[in-house]
Protein backbone atom coordinates (compact mmCIF):
# COMPACT_ATOMS: atom_id res chain seq x y z
CA UNK A 1 0.00 0.00 0.00
CA UNK A 2 0.96 3.42 -0.73
CA UNK A 3 0.75 4.51 2.83
CA UNK A 4 0.00 8.35 3.61
CA UNK A 5 1.91 9.07 6.35
CA UNK A 6 5.29 7.51 4.67
CA UNK A 7 8.88 7.71 6.01
CA UNK A 8 7.24 9.42 9.39
CA UNK A 9 5.56 6.25 10.68
CA UNK A 10 8.74 4.36 9.80
CA UNK A 11 11.01 6.80 11.66
CA UNK A 12 8.81 7.16 14.84
CA UNK A 13 8.47 10.87 13.82
CA UNK A 14 4.67 10.62 14.64
CA UNK A 15 2.88 10.20 18.33
CA UNK A 16 0.88 6.92 18.80
CA UNK A 17 -2.83 7.58 19.61
CA UNK A 18 -3.44 4.16 19.61
CA UNK A 19 -4.88 4.80 23.13
CA UNK A 20 -6.82 8.16 22.67
CA UNK A 21 -8.99 6.57 19.30
CA UNK A 22 -9.40 2.82 20.80
CA UNK A 23 -13.32 3.67 21.19
CA UNK A 24 -12.98 4.00 17.21
CA UNK A 25 -11.11 1.47 15.99
CA UNK A 26 -13.55 -1.30 15.77
CA UNK A 27 -16.05 1.20 14.07
CA UNK A 28 -13.79 1.41 11.18
CA UNK A 29 -12.97 -0.88 8.34
CA UNK A 30 -9.85 -3.06 9.30
CA UNK A 31 -8.12 -2.17 6.10
CA UNK A 32 -7.77 1.00 7.17
CA UNK A 33 -5.64 1.31 10.23
CA UNK A 34 -2.89 -0.77 7.97
CA UNK A 35 -1.98 2.79 6.43
CA UNK A 36 -1.90 4.18 9.60
CA UNK A 37 -0.30 1.48 12.03
CA UNK A 38 3.71 1.41 12.27
CA UNK A 39 5.70 -2.41 12.41
CA UNK A 40 4.57 -2.38 16.19
CA UNK A 41 0.91 -2.29 15.55
CA UNK A 42 0.86 1.52 17.43
CA UNK A 43 -2.16 3.47 15.74
CA UNK A 44 -0.43 6.96 14.55
CA UNK A 45 -2.89 8.70 12.56
CA UNK A 46 -6.73 8.34 11.42
CA UNK A 47 -7.65 6.70 8.40
CA UNK A 48 -9.08 9.53 6.00
CA UNK A 49 -11.20 7.78 4.19
CA UNK A 50 -13.08 4.26 3.80
CA UNK A 51 -14.39 4.15 0.34
CA UNK A 52 -15.86 1.19 -0.34
CA UNK A 53 -16.44 0.42 -4.17
CA UNK A 54 -19.61 -0.88 -6.06
CA UNK A 55 -20.42 -1.70 -9.75
CA UNK A 56 -22.58 0.75 -10.79
CA UNK A 57 -24.69 -0.66 -13.48
CA UNK A 58 -27.02 0.84 -16.47
CA UNK A 59 -30.52 -1.12 -16.25
CA UNK A 60 -31.05 -0.53 -19.89
CA UNK A 61 -28.05 -1.81 -21.13
CA UNK A 62 -28.50 -4.67 -19.07
CA UNK A 63 -32.02 -4.95 -20.52
CA UNK A 64 -31.16 -4.48 -23.97
CA UNK A 65 -29.09 -7.28 -23.81
CA UNK A 66 -31.35 -9.31 -22.29
CA UNK A 67 -29.99 -10.18 -19.11
CA UNK A 68 -31.90 -9.09 -15.55
CA UNK A 69 -31.30 -5.78 -14.43
CA UNK A 70 -32.63 -5.97 -11.30
CA UNK A 71 -29.91 -4.95 -7.97
CA UNK A 72 -30.70 -8.69 -6.43
CA UNK A 73 -30.28 -10.81 -9.79
CA UNK A 74 -27.49 -8.37 -11.13
CA UNK A 75 -25.45 -8.92 -7.83
CA UNK A 76 -25.80 -12.45 -8.44
CA UNK A 77 -24.69 -12.59 -11.93
CA UNK A 78 -21.85 -10.27 -11.23
CA UNK A 79 -20.80 -12.96 -8.04
CA UNK A 80 -16.96 -12.92 -8.89
CA UNK A 81 -14.73 -11.26 -11.50
CA UNK A 82 -14.57 -13.90 -13.75
CA UNK A 83 -18.76 -13.89 -14.03
CA UNK A 84 -18.20 -10.26 -14.38
CA UNK A 85 -15.94 -10.84 -18.01
CA UNK A 86 -18.51 -13.38 -18.99
CA UNK A 87 -20.89 -10.95 -19.05
CA UNK A 88 -18.71 -8.48 -21.04
CA UNK A 89 -18.65 -10.64 -23.80
CA UNK A 90 -22.36 -11.00 -23.44
CA UNK A 91 -22.81 -7.12 -23.46
CA UNK A 92 -20.45 -6.68 -26.32
CA UNK A 93 -22.35 -9.30 -28.35
CA UNK A 94 -25.52 -8.56 -28.03
CA UNK A 95 -25.67 -4.25 -28.06
CA UNK A 96 -22.11 -3.22 -29.11
CA UNK A 97 -21.55 -1.86 -25.80
CA UNK A 98 -18.77 -1.56 -23.31
CA UNK A 99 -18.22 -3.04 -20.20
CA UNK A 100 -16.49 -0.04 -18.64
CA UNK A 101 -14.30 2.48 -19.47
CA UNK A 102 -10.64 1.43 -19.02
CA UNK A 103 -7.90 3.84 -21.10
CA UNK A 104 -4.90 2.25 -22.81
CA UNK A 105 -2.65 5.59 -22.16
CA UNK A 106 -3.27 8.12 -19.53
CA UNK A 107 -4.40 5.59 -17.26
CA UNK A 108 -5.60 6.91 -13.77
CA UNK A 109 -5.22 3.02 -12.38
CA UNK A 110 -8.36 3.51 -9.80
CA UNK A 111 -9.44 -0.25 -11.40
CA UNK A 112 -6.19 -1.55 -11.09
CA UNK A 113 -6.01 -0.52 -7.76
CA UNK A 114 -9.52 -1.37 -6.61
CA UNK A 115 -8.54 -5.46 -7.82
CA UNK A 116 -5.14 -4.61 -5.72
CA UNK A 117 -6.45 -3.53 -2.82
CA UNK A 118 -8.71 -6.49 -3.46
CA UNK A 119 -6.70 -8.86 -3.12
CA UNK A 120 -4.80 -7.24 -0.43
CA UNK A 121 -2.10 -6.11 -2.18
CA UNK A 122 -0.63 -2.83 -2.82
CA UNK A 123 2.52 -1.49 -4.46
CA UNK A 124 4.40 -1.66 -1.39
CA UNK A 125 4.48 -4.58 1.55
CA UNK A 126 4.33 -4.31 4.88
CA UNK A 127 8.65 -4.30 4.66
CA UNK A 128 8.84 -1.12 2.96
CA UNK A 129 9.44 -2.49 0.15
CA UNK A 130 8.16 -2.35 -3.62
CA UNK A 131 6.02 -4.90 -4.28
CA UNK A 132 4.43 -4.12 -7.82
CA UNK A 133 5.88 -7.75 -9.22
CA UNK A 134 3.82 -9.67 -7.48
CA UNK A 135 1.41 -12.34 -8.85
CA UNK A 136 -1.62 -10.65 -8.04
CA UNK A 137 -0.65 -7.46 -9.75
CA UNK A 138 0.71 -9.57 -12.79
CA UNK A 139 -2.94 -11.61 -12.56
CA UNK A 140 -4.93 -8.12 -12.22
CA UNK A 141 -3.43 -6.86 -15.23
CA UNK A 142 -3.90 -9.92 -17.40
CA UNK A 143 -7.70 -9.43 -16.81
CA UNK A 144 -7.85 -5.92 -17.54
CA UNK A 145 -6.25 -6.51 -20.91
CA UNK A 146 -8.32 -8.76 -21.58
CA UNK A 147 -10.95 -6.32 -21.96
CA UNK A 148 -8.77 -3.90 -24.25
CA UNK A 149 -7.75 -6.90 -26.53
CA UNK A 150 -11.26 -7.95 -26.85
CA UNK A 151 -12.52 -4.29 -27.32
CA UNK A 152 -15.31 -4.97 -23.97
CA UNK A 153 -13.67 -1.59 -22.71
CA UNK A 154 -14.26 1.78 -23.65
CA UNK A 155 -10.91 3.46 -24.14
CA UNK A 156 -11.43 6.85 -21.97
CA UNK A 157 -9.68 8.20 -19.09
CA UNK A 158 -11.01 8.75 -15.87
CA UNK A 159 -12.66 12.11 -15.24
CA UNK A 160 -12.43 12.73 -18.99
CA UNK A 161 -15.22 14.15 -21.60
CA UNK A 162 -15.02 10.61 -23.20
CA UNK A 163 -15.23 8.83 -19.87
CA UNK A 164 -18.59 10.96 -18.35
CA UNK A 165 -20.07 10.74 -22.16
CA UNK A 166 -19.82 6.98 -21.82
CA UNK A 167 -21.26 6.85 -18.33
CA UNK A 168 -24.36 8.63 -19.27
CA UNK A 169 -25.12 7.83 -22.74
CA UNK A 170 -25.49 4.35 -22.03
CA UNK A 171 -21.90 3.33 -24.15
CA UNK A 172 -20.62 1.90 -20.74
CA UNK A 173 -22.86 -0.48 -19.10
CA UNK A 174 -20.50 -0.74 -15.60
CA UNK A 175 -18.38 1.33 -13.77
CA UNK A 176 -16.14 -0.61 -10.73
CA UNK A 177 -16.12 2.66 -8.26
CA UNK A 178 -16.75 4.62 -5.00
CA UNK A 179 -20.14 4.49 -3.77
CA UNK A 180 -20.51 7.95 -4.21
CA UNK A 181 -20.38 7.47 -8.04
CA UNK A 182 -23.65 7.10 -8.98
CA UNK A 183 -25.02 10.39 -10.04
CA UNK A 184 -22.48 10.05 -13.01
CA UNK A 185 -24.96 7.56 -14.63
CA UNK A 186 -28.24 9.93 -13.95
Amino acid sequence: RIRPSGKFVEVGGLADITDKISPWIDKMDPSKWADMTDREGKICGMPVDSGPVAIWYRRDVFEQAGLPSDPESVAELLDTWDDYYEVAKIIKAKTNKYMLPLAKANYDFRIFEIFLWQQEAGYVNREGKLNINNPEAVRILEYLGKFWKEDLALDAGGWSTGWYAGLTDGEVATLPEATWMGGCFA
